[in-house]
């Protein structure tokens, strides 16, 4: 599952996710979850943590 599609079913802004990750910029989410950038492996950690597993890393990249 998208990041921004998790985050829209679960009616939370990118700033707010951000928060929960330990992300400063809301930019920097905002992107995640626009797909323009992947996150570093220690904060996917805490993006499949956040999400109980529904995003995963490989919904950062378009399938071939």
């Amino acid at each position: 599952m998208k990041l921004a599609d998790w985050l829209k079913q679960h009616n939370i802004t990118p700033t707010e996710f951000g928060r929960r990750i330990g992300v400063e910029s809301p930019s920097t989410t905002a992107r995640y979850a626009r797909g323009e950038r992947v996150p570093r492996p220690s904060i996917m950690k805490k993006i499949i943590e956040q999400t109980n597993g529904a995003v995963q890393p490989n919904d950062f990249h378009e399938a071939a």
